[in-house]
Parts: structure tokens; C-alpha cells; sequence
């Protein structure tokens, strides 16, 4: 397995816990998995999982090693832990008034996410518009 890096530009959705504080966010995934395709559902997945809206792909999948984060002692911890956890998240977010600054927190999801409608939606995603018959 490998460890993949991917980042996202966020917002917060209304069931957000922190919707009227965090005006948007960058989150950090690393990924442990056999390919990117697989590591980049994956990073979606917990990103929604705790009411995230993605808004832009900022670093598609990329394979990583723990060299590329010498240096670098937040990436390296969390490139570790992806290693031992198979993933770790890191959310940096920007407030609404551009002025509240805040300690770290947990993130908490504020609802049970339906995860077999996440799953039907991705297959329609990665399934759609496929030829059957590519060698004919």
C-alpha cells in the first residue's frame, strides 16, 4: 500500500456545526491505499462525512513518502499517522470575519451520513458513459 496526498478548498455545509463561525477551509488528506482513484473516495467520503462541501481539488492524488515531508513536522505526523490509521485529516480554516482566531478543535459530524448513497452516487459517477465493448 502507499500513502497518497490530497487537498481540498472546503466550505462548511448548514448542518456544519461550525457553519456561523468558519467561512471556508483547506483540508489535507493523507491516504493510505492501493491507488489514487481509491484514496481520493476515500478522502471525499470523510470530508462529507463530517459536513464539508468541496469547492475546488487542489492537489489531486499523489503518491508521497515520508521524504517529501523532512522539514515539515505537521506533514510528517500525519503522513506517520496515515501509515498506522489508514488516513489523517488536517482542516485549516479561515473565519467570517476575517478576525476570530481560534485553538485547535475535534471535528464532530452533526448527522448520521448515509454512506450507502454516498457509494450508489460515486459507482454512477466513476460508471457513466463507459463503452462495454472498448476492444471491438
Amino acid at each position: 500500500m502507499k500513502i497518497y496526498y490530497i487537498k481540498f478548498s472546503v466550505i462548511p455545509t448548514n448542518c456544519n456545526k461550525h457553519y456561523s463561525d468558519i467561512e471556508g477551509a483547506y483540508v489535507s488528506c493523507w491516504i493510505r491505499d492501493y491507488d489514487p482513484i481509491s484514496a481520493y473516495t476515500k478522502a471525499i467520503f470523510h470530508t462529507k462525512k463530517y459536513d464539508w462541501e468541496i469547492q475546488e481539488i487542489i492537489n489531486k492524488p499523489v503518491e508521497v513518502t515520508a521524504i517529501d515531508f523532512i522539514g515539515k513536522n505537521l506533514g510528517l505526523d500525519n503522513y506517520h499517522s496515515a501509515e498506522k490509521e489508514g488516513s489523517a485529516f488536517v482542516y485549516v480554516g479561515y473565519s467570517r470575519d476575517g478576525k476570530t482566531s481560534r485553538d485547535y478543535f475535534e471535528l464532530e459530524s452533526s448527522h448520521d451520513f448515509d454512506l450507502s448513497s454516498f457509494i450508489s452516487t460515486q459507482k454512477k459517477l466513476t460508471n457513466k458513459e463507459r463503452c462495454l465493448h472498448f476492444q471491438a
